[in-house]
């Protein structure tokens, strides 16, 4: 596994794959999302929907995944769309100090000191910070849904 780059998409290649550190439920214009910490990020799934977004460095948990290199301050926008849902989600990668220490997260899992997965249900979507001491950097994502349903 590639800890320099964040394998982003919305396919999961093997959901039994992923090693769960810790999950809640996430209610989005009243439709529950399963919000989950991994071993390698995040993912985000609403069954109903037929809806997943995942973010991981193992690149074999993602299909058709966007590559996010951590070692770059860069930032990128991806979309997804299908009958029921559309969204656009806003991927950028900030020195670890944005990282918002005191702010309270629906979900968050401390994997060290500075190692930190949390995510947050906001207006019409969910936010994600994934911080990596080794690279000095906090992934920041947001997902804001147009269509759900």
């Amino acid at each position: 596994m590639n800890h320099e780059l964040l394998h982003f998409g919305y396919e999961l290649t093997d959901p039994d794959r992923l090693n769960v550190y810790e999950e809640t439920t996430v209610t989005v214009d009243g439709v529950d999302f399963a919000a989950a910490v991994i071993g390698s990020s995040h993912c985000v799934r609403a069954q109903s929907l037929g809806f997943a977004e995942i973010a991981s460095c193992d690149e074999r948990t993602v299909t058709g995944s966007r590559t996010i290199d951590l070692r770059r301050r860069d930032a990128r926008c991806v979309s997804y769309e299908t009958e029921r849902v559309a969204c656009t989600t806003e991927i950028r990668v900030d020195p670890i100090e944005r990282f918002p220490t005191t702010r309270s997260f629906d979900l968050r899992y401390d994997f060290s000191d500075r190692a930190v997965t949390a995510v947050d249900a906001v207006d019409s979507g969910y936010e994600t910070w994934h911080t990596y001491p080794e690279h000095d950097c906090a992934v920041f994502t947001e997902t804001v849904f147009e269509r759900l349903g």
